[in-house]
């Protein structure tokens, strides 16, 4: 297993820095397990959705393809890909969908603002 931070995933999506996308993509398309930490899952939804203005649901889209491989490991799979599903509508930011969906699996409610 190898641990990916949020500039391994950028690079691999966005490309500019053509060495360091060349190895990201070797790895991301490789056969290694590959663990994530959902902060950094909320780094790079930032990351694309703020400084680079890509809109949310296609965010939403291409995260949901690269993590709905089974090689990928979170510390909660299941509030990130819920997260990243509510990301395609237009409430609260990434962190904000990231309780929901806690919410929703802990049966609790929330506060926020």
């Amino acid at each position: 297993m190898i641990y990916l931070d949020a500039n391994v995933i950028l690079r691999y999506f966005l490309a500019d820095d053509v060495e360091q996308h060349i190895i990201s993509k070797d790895v991301i398309e490789g056969d290694q397990e590959i663990f994530v930490l959902d902060g950094v899952v909320v780094e790079i939804v930032y990351i694309l959705t703020r400084t680079y203005g890509i809109n949310r649901k296609l965010v939403s889209d291409k995260l949901a393809e690269l993590f709905e491989q089974k090689r990928f490991c979170f510390e909660n799979k299941t509030l990130v890909l819920g997260g990243i599903e509510y990301l395609k509508k237009k409430e609260p930011g990434f962190c904000g969908l990231y309780a929901v969906c806690m919410q929703e699996i802990e049966e609790c409610g929330s506060l926020y603002f």
